[in-house]
């Protein structure tokens, strides 16, 4: 086993949806996912650090330590930084596999003009998030609360099974 695979067999990851993000906002995804992250833990935490200045509001009363770019300033927050950067090319090169026109596995889904210029070409794909652009202006995207126009990409198990990233990929909000 190596070293990543452990790594990522000892911690809880979360991944929310392109249609959730679209759905609620960046923001509000990203405080259901830290909650789910949470709610996957075998054993409740203590305390959390969060990297930011809002606690999402689905974790009570934990106690909670808001730290605004908490990455420059806890190693933990920094490990946890790199950990979701690693999630996230590991479900680029998934997502390479079934849209390899987009070339997700060289430019992690970036805006470069490679990115770009495929999604000129082929139009979006249900991974691609319609409240950002230039996706936005392509499909009429007109805001948050509107149920997105793709359908699910994958099967929560097709996706653990590929990523291991552990059956949130989908989920709806709680």
């Amino acid at each position: 086993m190596q070293r990543t695979d452990l790594c990522f067999h000892l911690l809880c990851r979360s991944v929310v949806d392109p249609d959730v993000i679209d759905e609620v906002n960046i923001l509000q995804a990203t405080m259901l996912a830290m909650q789910q992250a949470v709610q996957k833990l075998t054993t409740a935490p203590q305390h959390l650090l969060i990297d930011g200045n809002r606690k999402p509001d689905g974790l009570g009363s934990l106690p909670a330590q808001l730290l605004v770019k908490g990455d420059a300033t806890s190693t933990c927050i920094a490990a946890a930084s790199v950990i979701a950067k690693v999630t996230r090319d590991q479900l680029m090169v998934y997502f390479d596999q079934q849209y390899p026109q987009y070339g997700f596995a060289k430019h992690k889904g970036y805006g470069v003009a490679a990115h770009r210029a495929a999604i000129s070409r082929f139009g979006p794909c249900p991974v691609h998030r319609r409240s950002f652009e230039p996706v936005k202006t392509m499909t009429g995207w007109q805001g948050y609360g509107q149920a997105a126009a793709a359908a699910a990409l994958v099967q929560n198990t097709a996706l653990d099974a590929a990523t291991g990233v552990g059956g949130n990929y989908g989920a709806a909000p709680a």
